[in-house]
Protein backbone atom coordinates (compact mmCIF):
# COMPACT_ATOMS: atom_id res chain seq x y z
CA UNK A 1 0.00 0.00 0.00
CA UNK A 2 0.90 3.72 -0.58
CA UNK A 3 2.65 5.63 2.11
CA UNK A 4 0.12 8.70 0.77
CA UNK A 5 -3.31 6.18 1.25
CA UNK A 6 -1.98 5.43 4.54
CA UNK A 7 -1.39 9.25 5.67
CA UNK A 8 -4.66 9.85 4.46
CA UNK A 9 -6.12 7.24 6.70
CA UNK A 10 -4.46 8.82 9.43
CA UNK A 11 -5.53 11.81 8.84
CA UNK A 12 -9.48 10.84 8.56
CA UNK A 13 -9.58 8.51 11.67
CA UNK A 14 -7.90 11.64 13.45
CA UNK A 15 -5.04 10.27 14.55
CA UNK A 16 -3.12 12.79 12.73
CA UNK A 17 -4.41 16.38 12.63
CA UNK A 18 -3.42 18.58 9.59
CA UNK A 19 -4.65 21.81 9.00
CA UNK A 20 -6.65 23.37 6.32
CA UNK A 21 -4.09 23.54 3.45
CA UNK A 22 -2.63 20.06 3.73
CA UNK A 23 -5.94 18.44 4.64
CA UNK A 24 -7.62 20.36 0.95
CA UNK A 25 -4.07 18.97 -0.93
CA UNK A 26 -4.19 15.30 0.28
CA UNK A 27 -7.79 15.46 -1.01
CA UNK A 28 -6.89 16.79 -4.14
CA UNK A 29 -3.75 14.01 -4.12
CA UNK A 30 -6.33 11.22 -3.60
CA UNK A 31 -8.50 12.59 -6.18
CA UNK A 32 -5.58 12.00 -8.65
CA UNK A 33 -4.79 8.10 -7.45
CA UNK A 34 -8.61 7.36 -7.51
CA UNK A 35 -8.32 8.78 -11.67
CA UNK A 36 -7.83 5.49 -13.63
CA UNK A 37 -6.25 7.93 -16.22
CA UNK A 38 -3.17 8.44 -14.13
CA UNK A 39 -0.57 6.15 -13.57
CA UNK A 40 1.44 5.62 -10.53
CA UNK A 41 4.54 3.60 -10.04
CA UNK A 42 4.81 2.91 -5.76
CA UNK A 43 7.87 0.57 -6.74
CA UNK A 44 10.30 3.69 -7.80
CA UNK A 45 8.80 5.83 -5.38
CA UNK A 46 9.57 2.90 -2.52
CA UNK A 47 13.41 2.13 -3.71
CA UNK A 48 14.00 6.17 -2.92
CA UNK A 49 12.37 5.66 0.35
CA UNK A 50 14.64 2.87 1.35
CA UNK A 51 17.02 4.20 0.71
CA UNK A 52 16.88 7.73 2.53
CA UNK A 53 15.49 5.49 5.78
CA UNK A 54 18.77 3.12 5.72
CA UNK A 55 21.34 4.92 4.24
CA UNK A 56 21.00 8.84 4.76
CA UNK A 57 21.96 9.76 8.64
CA UNK A 58 21.58 13.22 10.48
CA UNK A 59 25.42 14.71 10.91
CA UNK A 60 24.30 17.49 13.00
CA UNK A 61 22.71 17.10 16.73
CA UNK A 62 20.39 16.58 17.88
CA UNK A 63 19.38 14.24 15.60
CA UNK A 64 22.87 13.03 14.81
CA UNK A 65 23.72 9.08 14.09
Amino acid sequence: MSYILDYWDEIESGKAIVGYYVHRQMEMLIDDLNNPNLKIDYEEAEKRIRFIENECRHSEAPFAG
